[in-house]
């Protein structure tokens, strides 16, 4: 009974660290504590800007997807080294949704050069807090899975996790994608 319970929070929230981490941030999206990163001013925006820890599973997935479907996007991650390859399981589930990872370096978010015209997407809330003041405070922001159809603001690392929850992980931020590429578009035209 404990490796099924174990399995499914693995398959669904990544780890346990995942499930706790989930269930505190829906939580607090229920008691209203985002509705601030849900108020984007569209008309200011003329590009996405996705924020991850690490620049090599979540972000550079959405920035990719976001580019396909014609907005512009950047990725960057909060602690990483610059030059790095994404992830083998994020290239590889591109390449399955035809999109290409292959090219894909990570850089680091000290490097970014914001305009006001941003909006900075993070995949956590904890992003929030580690994202250099002189960038947040230049730029709107919101959280990705807040543009699910069901929000969840809390879009767990897959790094560590298994499979099941990789490719779980990655759906949860192509939705992200693609839901505030449209919203963009809809403004744009």
């Amino acid at each position: 009974m404990l490796k099924l319970a174990n399995n499914y929070i693995n398959d669904n929230y990544g780890s346990r660290r995942g499930l706790i981490n989930s269930s505190k941030e829906q939580f607090l999206l229920w008691l209203g504590e985002y509705r601030l990163f849900q108020a984007v001013d569209w008309r200011r925006v003329d590009r996405l800007v996705f924020i991850c820890h690490g620049n090599i599973c979540r972000s550079p997935l959405a920035e990719v997807y976001a580019h396909q479907l014609g907005v512009s996007a950047l990725s960057f991650g909060l602690n990483c080294r610059n030059d790095a390859p994404a992830d083998p399981r994020a290239v590889k589930y591109a390449s399955k949704i035809n999109l290409d990872l292959s090219g894909h370096r990570t850089q680091n978010i000290k490097l970014f050069k914001v305009q006001s015209s941003d909006l900075l997407i993070v995949m956590e809330p904890i992003h929030l807090l580690s994202m250099p003041d002189e960038i947040s405070r230049l730029a709107q922001v919101t959280l990705a899975g807040l543009w699910l159809s069901r929000p969840s603001p809390y879009i767990h690392d897959p790094f560590n996790a298994n499979d099941s929850f990789f490719t779980r992980c990655e759906d949860m931020v192509i939705s992200s994608a693609k839901a505030l590429a449209n919203k963009l578009m809809q403004w744009k035209s």
